[in-house]
Protein backbone atom coordinates (compact mmCIF):
# COMPACT_ATOMS: atom_id res chain seq x y z
CA UNK A 1 0.00 0.00 0.00
CA UNK A 2 2.79 2.41 0.91
CA UNK A 3 4.53 1.61 -2.38
CA UNK A 4 1.39 2.47 -4.37
CA UNK A 5 0.98 5.80 -2.54
CA UNK A 6 4.66 6.55 -3.13
CA UNK A 7 4.33 5.83 -6.87
CA UNK A 8 1.19 7.97 -7.11
CA UNK A 9 2.97 10.81 -5.29
CA UNK A 10 5.90 10.59 -7.70
CA UNK A 11 3.59 10.62 -10.71
CA UNK A 12 1.65 13.63 -9.47
CA UNK A 13 4.81 15.56 -8.64
CA UNK A 14 6.18 14.72 -12.09
CA UNK A 15 3.07 16.14 -13.74
CA UNK A 16 3.41 19.36 -11.75
CA UNK A 17 7.04 19.65 -12.73
CA UNK A 18 6.21 19.13 -16.41
CA UNK A 19 3.89 22.15 -16.37
CA UNK A 20 6.42 24.42 -14.66
CA UNK A 21 8.28 25.44 -17.87
CA UNK A 22 5.01 26.57 -19.48
CA UNK A 23 4.13 28.69 -16.48
CA UNK A 24 7.65 30.03 -16.34
CA UNK A 25 7.55 30.88 -20.04
CA UNK A 26 4.29 32.80 -19.57
CA UNK A 27 5.75 34.62 -16.58
CA UNK A 28 8.87 35.52 -18.55
CA UNK A 29 6.74 36.87 -21.41
CA UNK A 30 4.67 38.92 -18.98
CA UNK A 31 7.79 40.25 -17.26
CA UNK A 32 9.32 41.19 -20.61
CA UNK A 33 6.16 43.06 -21.65
CA UNK A 34 5.97 44.93 -18.34
CA UNK A 35 9.67 45.83 -18.55
CA UNK A 36 9.27 47.19 -22.11
CA UNK A 37 6.31 49.36 -21.11
CA UNK A 38 8.10 50.58 -17.98
CA UNK A 39 11.25 51.41 -19.95
CA UNK A 40 9.20 53.32 -22.55
CA UNK A 41 7.37 55.25 -19.81
CA UNK A 42 10.63 56.08 -18.01
CA UNK A 43 12.22 57.26 -21.27
CA UNK A 44 9.24 59.57 -21.84
CA UNK A 45 9.58 60.95 -18.30
CA UNK A 46 13.33 61.53 -18.72
CA UNK A 47 12.75 63.30 -22.03
CA UNK A 48 10.16 65.64 -20.51
CA UNK A 49 12.36 66.36 -17.48
CA UNK A 50 15.31 67.13 -19.78
CA UNK A 51 13.14 69.49 -21.85
CA UNK A 52 11.96 71.33 -18.73
CA UNK A 53 15.49 71.55 -17.31
CA UNK A 54 16.86 72.88 -20.59
CA UNK A 55 14.02 75.35 -21.17
CA UNK A 56 14.19 76.71 -17.63
CA UNK A 57 17.97 76.54 -17.32
CA UNK A 58 17.53 74.70 -14.00
CA UNK A 59 20.14 73.43 -11.58
CA UNK A 60 20.83 69.71 -11.65
CA UNK A 61 20.04 69.45 -7.94
CA UNK A 62 16.35 70.00 -8.77
CA UNK A 63 16.23 67.06 -11.17
CA UNK A 64 15.06 64.54 -8.55
CA UNK A 65 12.12 66.63 -7.39
CA UNK A 66 11.25 67.53 -10.98
CA UNK A 67 11.39 63.87 -11.96
CA UNK A 68 8.93 63.02 -9.21
CA UNK A 69 6.54 65.81 -10.21
CA UNK A 70 6.60 64.87 -13.91
CA UNK A 71 6.22 61.15 -13.16
CA UNK A 72 3.24 61.88 -10.92
CA UNK A 73 1.60 63.99 -13.63
CA UNK A 74 2.20 61.46 -16.40
CA UNK A 75 1.03 58.47 -14.39
CA UNK A 76 -2.15 60.28 -13.36
CA UNK A 77 -2.75 61.36 -16.95
CA UNK A 78 -2.25 57.81 -18.22
CA UNK A 79 -4.63 56.36 -15.65
CA UNK A 80 -7.30 58.95 -16.51
CA UNK A 81 -6.92 58.13 -20.22
CA UNK A 82 -7.57 54.45 -19.44
CA UNK A 83 -10.75 55.16 -17.48
CA UNK A 84 -14.07 54.57 -19.17
CA UNK A 85 -15.72 57.93 -18.43
CA UNK A 86 -17.37 60.68 -20.43
CA UNK A 87 -15.22 63.15 -22.35
CA UNK A 88 -16.33 66.03 -20.14
CA UNK A 89 -15.40 64.17 -16.96
CA UNK A 90 -12.10 63.05 -18.47
CA UNK A 91 -11.21 66.63 -19.47
CA UNK A 92 -12.15 67.89 -16.01
CA UNK A 93 -9.83 65.36 -14.38
CA UNK A 94 -7.02 66.14 -16.84
CA UNK A 95 -7.38 69.86 -16.08
CA UNK A 96 -7.16 69.13 -12.35
CA UNK A 97 -3.97 67.10 -12.89
CA UNK A 98 -2.47 69.88 -15.03
CA UNK A 99 -3.34 72.53 -12.43
CA UNK A 100 -1.72 70.46 -9.69
CA UNK A 101 1.36 69.98 -11.86
CA UNK A 102 1.55 73.71 -12.51
CA UNK A 103 1.33 74.54 -8.78
CA UNK A 104 4.02 72.02 -7.89
CA UNK A 105 6.30 73.20 -10.67
CA UNK A 106 5.89 76.86 -9.68
CA UNK A 107 6.67 76.04 -6.06
CA UNK A 108 9.81 74.16 -7.18
CA UNK A 109 11.27 76.53 -9.77
CA UNK A 110 9.44 79.82 -9.26
CA UNK A 111 7.01 81.82 -11.37
CA UNK A 112 9.63 83.39 -13.70
CA UNK A 113 11.27 80.12 -14.67
CA UNK A 114 7.87 78.44 -14.98
CA UNK A 115 6.85 81.09 -17.53
CA UNK A 116 10.10 80.47 -19.44
CA UNK A 117 9.45 76.74 -19.46
CA UNK A 118 5.81 77.17 -20.47
CA UNK A 119 6.71 79.51 -23.36
CA UNK A 120 9.51 77.28 -24.58
CA UNK A 121 7.43 74.11 -24.50
CA UNK A 122 4.36 75.73 -26.05
CA UNK A 123 6.38 77.14 -28.94
CA UNK A 124 7.34 73.62 -30.08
Amino acid sequence: MKKILFIIALAVSGLGYAQAPQITQAQLENSRTVKEKTDKFNALIDQKVDEIMTAGNLDTNKRGALLEIVMNKESHTASIERENISDTMKQSKLNAVHDGFKKQLISLIGEKKYNLVENALNSK
